[in-house]
């Protein structure tokens, strides 16, 4: 089983922090920066080059945004990637949790899943609902 671990959005090879939340405003663009973990071992999970990372959020309709990630950091530590949300996308995402599914090989073939659990919290300024 693998998990993830909430980043700072600034993160990179070397130079990061763990979080436990973050919190946005309605209308910016938010960067969700993350760390794949193998559970079993308690290590870092580093997949094949080939390996793509598609994470789900959903709005405040109930339906699923899809987002695919990137990796940030050098290529030989593919433990680290983000998703880039951006203004259209955070007016509608109620926040909270971040479902995760890591394509091991890029092909369908292996598929982890994962979930950061209350980790997105929308920060809504006077007036808005």
């Amino acid at each position: 089983m693998i998990s993830a671990k909430l980043l700072n959005s600034t993160a990179s090879l070397n130079d990061f922090s763990y979080l436990s939340t973050i919190s946005f405003i309605p209308g910016e663009n938010v960067t969700v920066a993350f760390q794949i973990f193998d559970d079993q071992k308690g290590i870092r999970f580093v997949p094949p080059s080939a390996a793509t990372i598609t994470c789900t959020l959903i709005d405040v309709d109930g339906n699923d945004v899809e987002i695919a990630a990137t990796k940030i950091a050098d290529p030989d530590d593919r433990s680290m990637w983000k998703i880039l949300i951006s203004q259209d996308q955070s007016e509608d995402i109620v926040g909270m949790n971040i479902e995760g599914e890591l394509d091991v090989n890029g092909d369908g073939t292996l598929i982890y899943y994962f979930l950061m659990q209350n980790v997105l919290i929308r920060t809504n300024l006077s007036g808005d609902c």
